[in-house]
């Protein structure tokens, strides 16, 4: 037994030989690395720095002294620079990999600008399917992210092949996104490439065959392409659909989407008013389809809701001479004397609540009510009690105004105090909403109780 002690500890320590001796085969090459031959080369391994850098001469008074100037406080204040310090950026940064100058790169900065102003909106729809073309050369691209605003984009190289019609399928164009292998990436990935490189190629190869300079192209065509993704095992392949979008982008001026601000005050409720907006895309074909560019949300709401009601008036009335037409015989427009006519419009009741739906918003009198929520601190403007949470409120106006201080919360127990010059308007209005059947119980139980306080009649 003490002979195998021995034995492990024999193997014990030849194993932190080993270790050790790994350690300062590492730390020689640390110290013998080249990279410590570059630069200042002030340090030194075994010394704080190297020893032919220090002045032997000095005595240790000079040293400190010496000291003192370099690092102690400097009471001379320093004046602040009028721009603020900023770190240098190479100009290949911010030009897509591209040194300044470089040929064609104003068009392909000025391209990657334009398709930012275009393509910005669809963000989250990302990736989209772009095709570029000048004349008979074209060229589809996925466009996956814009960085900055303008400052770059980058795309994904695809091939587009037709396909032929067979039994089932209709002939169609599929788009297959172009990948890559690699020893280090076993795994198929899509080559990126940045939009400045893409557009100072595709210049070069749209004025190739007739020979004029690439500077001297004015603009191209940009559509955005709708398609299906297709199982692929390992491959991305689109079906194309049909053109989203269609424009075209300048080569030589940033043009962006212009905004008419502040085309029409919309009043609200509550003294807000809202500022219409329309967004005039130019150079483009709207989006919205034919006839309806440039018109406000408003606009093409009344136009599509005018459509509608021709539509349906039409209709009617279609229907009106089918019915005519349907009797037979001919049908004699003049009444019978001896029948009795119809007799004069009866009077409108007046508890039906019809005539409320033609009143202003801001009319005097009960508005609405709720159920107060848990955070509410509304006070009843007639007990000056706050309400409590889950319990009933209902809203007062005093004035017609658009302020929303002349509304007033108040206890459904509170009711008897509702001023007497709108009572029967009020009452009116609960009878009408007593009736209404889309209310709950509970609700309708509640106005009953209220109509009860206020109708002493």
């Amino acid at each position: 037994m003490k002979q195998e002690i021995v034995v492990g500890s024999n193997a014990k320590s030849s194993a932190s030989k080993e270790r050790f001796r790994a350690i300062q085969v590492t730390l020689d090459e640390l110290i013998n690395h080249p990279v410590f031959s570059s630069g200042a080369r002030i340090h030194d391994f075994g010394h704080g720095i190297r020893p032919e850098l220090i002045n032997a001469e000095w005595t240790i008074s000079q040293a400190r002294d010496e000291c003192s100037r370099l690092f102690d406080y400097d009471a001379v204040p320093i004046a602040t620079p009028n721009v603020l310090p900023r770190c240098f950026s190479p100009c290949t940064q911010s030009n897509g990999g591209f040194c300044c100058t470089s040929e064609l790169l104003g068009s392909a900065n000025t391209l990657t600008y334009n398709v930012y102003a275009r393509c910005k909106r669809w963000k989250d729809e990302f990736p989209i399917l772009l095709e570029f073309a000048s004349g008979p050369t074209n060229q589809f691209l996925l466009l996956g992210r814009l960085v900055g605003a303008g400052k770059l984009a980058v795309f994904s190289n695809v091939v587009v092949t037709h396909v032929a019609a067979s039994p089932g399928c209709d002939a169609h164009d599929v788009a297959e996104l172009v990948l890559s292998r690699s020893v280090r990436v076993p795994v198929p990935t899509s080559i990126p490439m940045t939009s400045h490189k893409f557009f100072r190629e595709f210049l070069v190869r749209a004025t190739q065959g007739s020979g004029a300079d690439p500077c001297m192209l004015m603009e191209l065509t940009m559509r955005r392409w709708s398609f299906q993704r297709e199982p692929a095992a390992m491959r991305f392949r689109m079906r194309l659909n049909s053109v989203h979008y269609e424009t075209t982008i300048q080569c030589s001026e940033k043009v962006g989407v212009k905004r008419d601000r502040e085309v029409e005050d919309d009043v609200v409720p509550f003294g807000l008013r809202s500022k219409r907006c329309k967004i005039i895309d130019s150079g483009s074909r709207s989006a919205w389809g034919e006839g309806k560019a440039g018109k406000t949300a408003s606009e093409r709401l009344d136009s599509d809701l005018n459509s509608e009601a021709d539509s349906v008036d039409d209709e009617l009335s279609h229907k009106a001479d089918v019915s005519d037409h349907d009797g037979e015989g001919d049908v004699d427009d003049d009444p019978d004397p001896d029948l009795p006519g119809p007799g004069p419009n009866p009077d409108p009741d007046p508890d039906s609540g019809d005539d409320l739906a033609s009143e202003p918003w801001n009319c005097i009198g009960i508005k609405c009510w709720e159920v107060a929520p848990r955070a509410a601190r509304a006070k009843c403007c007639f007990c000056n009690v706050k309400i409590a949470e889950h319990t009933y409120r209902l809203d007062y106006r005093f004035n017609v105004s658009n302020n929303l201080g002349d509304q007033k919360r108040f206890h459904p127990e509170c009711a008897a105090s509702l001023p007497l010059h709108s009572r029967e308007r009020d009452i009116r209005f609960l009878k009408a909403s007593i009736r209404d059947l889309r209310y709950p119980i509970e609700d309708r139980t509640m106005l009953a109780q209220v109509l009860g306080r206020i109708d002493v009649s």
